[in-house]
């Protein structure tokens, strides 16, 4: 969600995937052509004061994976 009064660029985002231990599991980064769909794919900026919705294919990172993280990375 932009909840600014400006637009802002889409970020890329990471998920990440980490065992009991704390160990990295698995990980992906996501681009912004990667999880826009709809009206919003192709777009380069959120637009201002606008919830965005947002579409991830994760594929299952097995069964050591016990806890995710999801980063905005810029």
């Amino acid at each position: 969600s932009n909840t600014s009064m400006f637009r802002q660029q889409f970020p890329a985002l990471e998920l990440s995937f980490r065992n009991v231990r704390g160990s990295l599991v698995a990980s992906r980064r996501f681009g912004p052509g990667e999880y826009l769909s709809g009206e919003l794919a192709g777009l380069q900026y959120i637009p201002a004061r606008t919830e965005v919705r947002l579409h991830l294919e994760i594929y299952d990172p097995g069964p050591e994976a016990v806890n995710y993280q999801m980063m905005v990375v810029r």
